[in-house]
């Protein structure tokens, strides 16, 4: 039987389903404003990833991390990813959910930043901001498609320095952005899905 979820998490450029849940009962003008920052998170994101990648092709010029370091640090990152990160799907019971749709390892990422957040929060294991935030990165820099980048790099003799400096101000400052809806309550965690042709989930992970 064709497993499309199998598919999808062997190829991180497959379209794919970040479900995340929270109230949806909020107001407007605090709904357009995650929204609006979920959407920057997502094409930042993006822009770490296309910066690492390029960083993986051009190793041998010594001159070009430090290049494509100042483009994205001086607030360029928005011309070094285009993609569009999709609302599916919402469903406004109590609690309810987002569907959002894009690529596999771009969701993958923001899904550890808002389960990682939320995690502590309900064990009560919310440490002083700059351990968690250190936590965060490490986790993050775990992440399959950002771990796979940056261990090409390292071989390639990229500075330790200027890979945490794209993952600090391209991955974990838009994800900062996000705790926020989790501190006010309009989101909680996050899973990715994978929907059947009636729409229903078939497969997630939490």
């Amino acid at each position: 039987m064709f497993d499309r979820s199998r598919q999808n998490r062997e190829n991180p450029n497959e379209i794919e389903t970040l479900r995340i849940f929270g109230n949806l009962v909020a107001p407007v003008v605090d709904i357009a404003d995650f929204l609006d920052d979920l959407d920057e998170c997502y094409k930042s994101i993006g822009a770490a990833l296309h910066t690492l990648e390029e960083w993986r092709y051009y190793e041998r010029y010594a001159y070009l991390p430090a290049m494509t370091l100042s483009r994205a640090m001086d607030g360029n990152w928005r011309y070094l990813y285009d993609g569009e990160l999709l609302l599916g799907r919402a469903s406004f019971n109590s609690p309810g959910f987002w569907d959002f749709l894009g690529k596999l390892n771009i969701l993958e990422v923001i899904r550890i930043g808002i389960n990682d957040r939320w995690t502590r929060k309900k064990e009560a294991q919310l440490l002083p901001y700059e351990q968690r935030r250190l936590e965060l990165e490490n986790n993050i820099l775990e992440s399959r498609a950002i771990a796979e980048r940056i261990s090409v790099l390292r071989q390639a003799g990229i500075r330790e320095e200027a890979i945490r400096e794209v993952i600090n101000n391209l991955v974990i400052k838009p994800l900062d952005k996000i705790e926020r809806y989790q501190d006010h309550g309009i989101i909680t965690d996050s899973t990715l899905v994978s929907l059947g042709e009636n729409g229903e989930s078939s497969n997630s992970e939490r």
